[in-house]
């Protein structure tokens, strides 16, 4: 059991690294298009608070899973109710991506397609690391039974 919490961990790590992949195309690719982009479409004024705000739930939710991989070291067994907020609230900025993502996608524009774009890849890193923390939490259930 203790080498499958190992592979467990990983899971964790591998989301800790897509929850900072999308908060480097937010802060790379998404804010410095909006903010350049002329067009009657692009309000900055109204996306980047919303931005700004995701970033700093991407930040916590990295702490998080920090601080469960840091307390699964020493304890033996993750914190289940973080890890279930945590997977909770990514699925919750997926949808928001989504919604940003589709709110432009009909647009023929260039700068408004490559944001597009990476709002859609924001919502599936989102979505998969959603999926593997919220796996984490079942999958040591379907390990620790004894096979039939």
């Amino acid at each position: 059991m203790v080498e499958n919490n190992h592979y467990l961990r990983r899971i964790l790590y591998v989301d800790i690294g897509l929850v900072i992949v999308v908060a480097i195309i937010l802060s790379f690719i998404v804010i410095p298009s909006v903010l350049t982009h002329e067009s009657i479409q692009a309000e900055p004024e109204n996306f980047i608070p919303g931005i700004l705000f995701v970033f700093i739930l991407k930040l916590s939710v990295v702490a998080g899973l920090a601080r469960t991989i840091n307390g699964w070291q020493k304890s033996g067994h993750p914190d289940k109710s973080l890890l279930i907020g945590m997977g909770v609230l990514l699925l919750i900025l997926s949808l928001l991506a989504l919604d940003g993502a589709t709110a432009y996608s009909d647009h023929k524009d260039p700068v408004t397609r490559k944001v597009t774009i990476a709002l859609f890849i924001c919502t599936g890193c989102n979505f998969i690391a959603s999926c593997l923390v919220l796996i984490t939490v079942l999958l040591p259930r379907r390990l620790a039974r004894p096979a039939s």
